[in-house]
């Protein structure tokens, strides 16, 4: 497994949204939509989840190997690659 992450080290805890959307849409422009229907970052409703908390990622399953982006606890932003 290979884990890359952001921390964002700062006096607020949260992560940037435009840092989440660019990744996720860099992500879908390579890979296509992801496993749970989701194409391009929604604004109008990842923006939400991601201030509530309750952002479900984004996943892909591309050659066996498993992509997964999610924040964990606000302040890391993840993303995960395994086998």
């Amino acid at each position: 497994m290979i884990q890359l992450f952001k921390h964002f080290r700062h006096y607020s805890s949260f992560i940037f949204e435009w840092e989440v959307a660019v990744l996720v849409n860099k992500l879908v422009a390579e890979f296509g939509i992801d496993k749970n229907g989701n194409d391009f970052f929604e604004s109008s409703i990842e923006i939400a989840q991601l201030h509530d908390g309750n952002w479900p990622g984004r996943f892909w399953i591309i050659n066996n190997q498993r992509f997964q982006l999610y924040v964990l606890d606000h302040n890391d932003l993840i993303l995960s690659v395994s086998n």
